[in-house]
């Protein structure tokens, strides 16, 4: 089976519903809800679209306090413990970061006009 980028869409440009004690829901500029949430030290959840599908319980617990703050330069963070998740738009991307070191980023493999190649979120252009 081929894989057809074109049949997805970019989750882009998130923008705040709010955040709470323990993460933070983002619209994207596709309309769907990207949820941001921490359950201890280091251990975050992410979570785009309606939820339709069965929890299969891969993080179990309830979710735990970290600090959420918007950056002057528009990225998102959530720090607990040692480890800090930073969200951002245009392109929606992610970064992972244990003690000031990254651990875990999106995809910066960029096409020649600058965008990357892959998107970092995305959906499939038909269905849910």
């Amino acid at each position: 089976m081929d894989f057809n980028s074109g049949s997805f869409l970019r989750l882009d440009s998130p923008q705040s519903l709010g955040a709470s004690s323990s993460g933070a829901s983002f619209a994207t500029s596709t309309g769907d809800i990207l949820e941001v949430s921490c359950y201890g030290d280091g251990v975050f959840r992410i979570r785009a679209g309606p939820n339709t599908k069965p929890d299969y319980g891969l993080v179990s617990g309830h979710t735990k306090a970290c600090t959420v703050a918007h950056e002057p330069d528009g990225r998102y963070t959530f720090s607990t413990g040692d480890t800090v998740f930073e969200i951002a738009g245009a392109p929606l991307r992610f970064r992972l970061l244990h003690r000031g070191k990254p651990v875990l980023t999106s995809i910066s493999d960029e096409h020649f006009r600058g965008w990357t190649r892959l998107p970092t979120f995305g959906r499939v252009r038909q269905g849910g």
